[in-house]
């Protein structure tokens, strides 16, 4: 009896153990995509494209990937949710915005989520529930970068430790705060 109560005790361990290692990316989608085609409203085709280069993302770097659309204006009276390519996709419901969305997956999944998006507000209030954020053209480069080692057949060289003195204290002047490191070592899993 002992042993059959050991079992899942171990195979929750082993999902925590994998979970610790496997960031959750969560995208505002709109402003992502914004970002990406400044020059108007994105389509169906430019969608789709942002898509397949979430999915071949994701096989490089082994993420859970969840993009978050408004359709706060016109969408469905309930909130609704597909996956596509691997790739998550959830639509707000009807007077919804994505940013509630995002706010309520951050509380839920808490420090282990990495936030894409521009929106100064989103992005206050995930901190303050432990999420890391990253801005939606810094992420594009990331994306573009991983695409272009994917089509080379290389590796991404490692990122190097910026040394930047904040304020004298005591210890070494170059070690970067431990909210930066914390940052930066969730960061290097993207």
């Amino acid at each position: 009896m002992e042993g059959i109560c050991e079992k899942p005790k171990k195979i929750e361990q082993l999902e925590f153990h994998v979970e610790q290692f496997m960031s959750r990316l969560l995208i505002d989608g709109y402003n992502l995509l914004y970002s990406a085609y400044p020059s108007g409203p994105p389509g169906d085709e430019e969608i789709e494209a942002f898509i397949e280069l979430l999915r071949r993302y994701k096989k490089q770097k082994s993420h859970a990937i969840t993009v978050v659309f408004d359709t706060y204006e016109q969408g469905m009276p309930l909130e609704r949710s597909e996956r596509i390519k691997g790739i998550a996709l959830i639509y707000t419901r009807l007077g919804e915005k994505a940013d509630q969305v995002i706010e309520r997956l951050v509380r839920k999944w808490g420090g282990s989520c990495v936030v894409v998006t521009s929106d100064r507000d989103l992005i206050r209030s995930v901190e303050k529930d432990g999420a890391v954020v990253v801005d939606s053209i810094e992420f594009i480069e990331r994306l573009r970068m991983s695409e272009y080692f994917e089509l080379k057949g290389d590796d991404p060289p490692e990122e190097s430790e910026e040394s930047r003195i904040h304020t004298r204290k005591k210890g070494n002047p170059k070690r970067k705060s431990k909210k930066e490191r914390a940052r930066n070592r969730r960061l290097r899993k993207l």
